[in-house]
């Protein structure tokens, strides 16, 4: 049986990528006094970047990311990259419509 990649794992392999890209990275940011957190907060000069981290890509992650727009001036999604099914190609045309980045983070060995 092949074992899941959790968020955290899944956040780890981001976090060097955007920091190995020159990026100032920061985890569970809260937005506000009481408002939601944000998974990984990038900032590079004066661009922000927020990436939402799950491990499998839905309508829930996409409203997520939704939200962050107004905050932000990049936002994306990351999740495990496994074969694409019809339900992805969906929700990627939704998040290409409404300007939503996909990373699909590459599985360690132990993964796939």
């Amino acid at each position: 049986m092949i074992a899941k990649m959790s968020e955290v794992e899944i956040a780890k392999v981001v976090i060097g990528w955007l920091q190995d890209l020159r990026w100032e990275v920061y985890q569970e940011v809260q937005i506000g006094a009481c408002g939601p957190i944000a998974d990984i907060v990038a900032v590079q000069d004066k661009l922000l970047w927020i990436i939402e981290v799950k491990r499998s890509l839905g309508l829930s992650v996409i409203g997520q990311a939704l939200h962050w727009k107004t905050f932000c001036h990049y936002v994306s999604v990351a999740v495990p990259y496994k074969r694409w099914t019809k339900e992805h190609d969906t929700a990627v045309y939704f998040m290409k419509r409404d300007g939503i980045g996909l990373l699909k983070v590459q599985l360690p060995s132990e993964y796939r």
